[in-house]
């Protein structure tokens, strides 16, 4: 494993090996939890839309 040092006055930019105790300490970090999947409900109520306003905006007949 190797770490990037980039100078950012310069632009050099140099890769470094990483040591064994950066290493463990990567590996001891904990796992991050993976995100859900969202429903096509669920990602309309996040761009504040619902169904039958998504239809209106596509031109299609309003089911009740």
């Amino acid at each position: 494993m190797e770490r990037i040092e980039v100078n950012v006055i310069t632009g050099k930019q140099q890769i470094i090996p990483l040591t064994a105790q950066e290493i463990a300490e990567i590996k001891s970090r904990p796992q991050p939890e993976p995100i859900p999947e969202l429903t096509a409900q669920q990602k309309l109520e996040a761009a504040g839309l619902t169904v039958a306003e998504l239809q209106q905006l596509l031109g299609l007949e309003v089911t009740p």
